[in-house]
């Protein structure tokens, strides 16, 4: 599947977070995938067992630099924001059910697509063939020998 891991890893990071940043000692945080049911779509869910979103608040919590007023842990308003933000970028959609004072699950939707070349790497200008490799072009120091007790370590 197409993805850009580093955005990717920056949306989980941040629903990660800010899930076990509202959940209380003893709750619980998951993250689970699936493919949604039309097979198109890799859906990340991460669910907690927190203090929830009001309905007040549910409809600007995406919204830059929102805050609630009855949450009791601050925050910048800026990592929901750029969690949506990345997650459009990557073709996908965030989305958040929740009720209050029972948690929060938050689905991230990213397409499944395979557009993407492998990228080909070139040999260096100086790189030989395996075929061209002669067993005398290696040359073992008689220390080589395994000790017992110390350890191996093959470098390829």
């Amino acid at each position: 599947m197409d993805l850009d891991q580093e955005k990717l890893t920056q949306i989980i990071t941040n629903l990660v977070s800010n899930a076990i940043k509202h959940t209380p000692r003893g709750g619980k945080v998951a993250l689970s995938l699936s493919i949604s049911p039309v097979g198109n779509h890799l859906l990340i869910h991460i669910q907690d067992t927190g203090s929830g979103i009001s309905a007040e608040d549910l409809p600007y919590i995406f919204d830059q630099f929102y805050q609630s007023k009855r949450a009791a842990i601050g925050g910048t308003g800026i990592g929901l924001a750029l969690a949506r933000n990345l997650s459009e970028l990557l073709g996908g959609t965030l989305s958040v059910e929740s009720t209050l004072d029972l948690g929060s699950t938050f689905t991230l939707s990213l397409p499944i697509t395979k557009h993407a070349q492998k990228p080909v790497q070139a040999l260096p200008e100086k790189a030989i063939a395996i075929s061209e490799v002669q067993e005398e072009d290696f040359h073992f120091p008689a220390t080589d020998v395994q000790q017992p007790g110390k350890p191996i370590i093959l470098i390829v």
